[in-house]
């Protein structure tokens, strides 16, 4: 008769940091990096905050990494100041998508992405801006506007933050995608090279976004997105 052995799960690494309205850091187990991530995150908050106003989605709420390092931060709003408590879950090293190589050019692979975007993640507009801030590909609401926002109009503003969210975090906390949760909805951004893609939606599930950014990604991969036009009124065509 052959023994089991149960073999234990391997420990996760995990770390817990708070962050007060001053600015001071403190860590359950004082670990190593905390005053580098909180001040990343202090600042990717503060950039996200920008967005509010534009979209007239409510206060920030949460901010979720879904990467290898994966980051979720409460976040909280005291005499002005930002107050937040973070988690932080070491996830390994994700291997990165074959690259899908497809027919057509830069321009059929932005909108097959932005499509994906919006079919598997109900997502109500989604866009892609460029390194250099050009939005060259972008899928709208009808008519443009979502309920009093008008977001063709201010796309570039909330593209230019959300690029900023993404260049604050560690690469191993954007290598997959960034959510932002606010009181009236959510944005997800996700960095493809020195781009960035952008989507809006009542919830994101994250079981679903991250196999499909890694699909995104690798359809888009071979294009150079400097080549292609700024984004104009035919984009909004489904």
């Amino acid at each position: 008769m052959s023994e089991t052995t149960d073999i234990a799960a391997p420990r996760v690494p995990r770390r817990r940091i708070a962050v007060t309205t001053d600015g001071a850091v403190s860590t359950a187990d004082g670990a190593d990096g905390a005053d580098e991530l909180a001040a990343a995150l202090r600042y990717s908050i503060r950039m996200a905050g920008q967005i509010e106003p534009f979209l007239e989605i409510g206060r920030l709420q949460w901010l979720t990494a879904l990467s290898g390092t994966a980051v979720t931060a409460r976040v909280g709003h005291g005499a002005g100041e930002v107050l937040l408590t973070a988690e932080v879950e070491e996830r390994g090293t994700r291997q990165p998508p074959p690259v899908s190589v497809a027919a057509g050019g830069a321009n059929t692979a932005i909108r097959k992405c932005l499509r994906r975007v919006r079919d598997d993640l109900y997502a109500d507009w989604s866009a892609v801006m460029t390194w250099d801030k050009r939005i060259v590909g972008a899928l709208l609401p009808e008519g443009s506007r979502s309920g009093s926002v008008d977001v063709g109009a201010v796309l570039p503003e909330v593209g230019l933050r959300l690029q900023a969210v993404l260049a604050s975090l560690d690469e191993t906390s954007r290598d997959t995608a960034v959510v932002l949760e606010y009181r009236g909805g959510s944005l997800l951004a996700a960095a493809i090279e020195g781009d960035v893609l952008f989507a809006s939606a009542d919830k994101f599930d994250a079981e679903v976004a991250v196999p499909l950014i890694d699909r995104v990604r690798s359809v888009l991969a071979p294009h150079d997105l400097d080549l292609v036009w700024t984004w104009g009124e035919s984009w909004t065509q489904r």
